[in-house]
């Protein structure tokens, strides 16, 4: 059983614990270890280790962890080191991991190593990765290094990379290169640099995701974990 303390409208978890259906968590929660989420959470949900959000679960809050798998609805930014969305999940806000997988419904931004899309989904982003395999349907902006489409993928957007193999996917919309796109907008170098890399430096280090217990505790003002102009401008042509 879970054993909360409340502080200053924030949540301090001490172990492993389970938000239960039909529970309804107004406030901040943080902590070390994992924590299982099939309630409703209005705030944010930061700790060191794996965040579960079951199917009947909503969160109205950004996210940080070290793995976030998700079968449920999610309404905020999330940044991690994994990321899953499961069949089930609904999904819109910013995205930073490193590495990510998509099964369900997703619509806002997304930097990442590596993305895959899979059979089957669709989602609606302006993406920014190192790699990225769409074997669903995708709209938006693709900014990549590499991009490979499956014969079951469907690509319908602005797409700029500097490699790109289609395997009997459907592609529509213009195609530049990459290199030339980041030199255009300056906001996104920062994850360009790791992206054109030879070896596998990760997007994010651990300090990108860790959560530091006494300073969320004693935090008066909580702000996003996302800074917006890192993503891509929807507007941009």
């Amino acid at each position: 059983m879970a054993l909360f303390k409340k502080s200053d409208n924030q949540n301090s978890i001490g172990s492993s614990s389970i938000i239960t259906h039909g529970s309804t968590i107004i406030g901040n929660i943080i902590g070390n270890d994992s924590i299982h989420i099939e309630g409703e959470i209005h705030g944010d949900v930061k700790v060191n280790n794996i965040v579960f959000i079951g199917k009947n679960a909503k969160i109205n809050g950004n996210i940080k962890a070290n793995q976030v798998i998700s079968s449920g609805e999610c309404n905020g930014n999330i940044i991690c080191n994994a990321l899953e969305f499961l069949e089930s999940s609904i999904t819109n806000g910013n995205i930073k991991t490193n590495k990510m997988l998509v099964k369900g419904n997703f619509q806002g931004n997304i930097i990442c190593s590596g993305l895959f899309i899979d059979y089957g989904t669709k989602i609606e982003a302006n993406v920014q990765a190192k790699n990225v395999i769409v074997g669903g349907c995708v709209e938006g902006v693709l900014a990549c290094k590499s991009l490979k489409i499956t014969k079951d993928g469907h690509v319908k957007a602005q797409i700029y990379t500097d490699n790109i193999e289609n395997n009997g996917g459907i592609l529509e919309g213009s195609i530049g290169s990459y290199a030339d796109f980041i030199n255009t907008k300056p906001e996104l170098r920062r994850y360009a640099e790791i992206f054109n890399s030879l070896d596998e430096a990760p997007l994010l280090e651990y300090n990108d995701y860790y959560v530091n217990i006494d300073e969320e505790i004693h935090k008066t003002n909580i702000s996003s974990d996302n800074d917006k102009d890192e993503f891509i401008d929807v507007t941009y042509s």
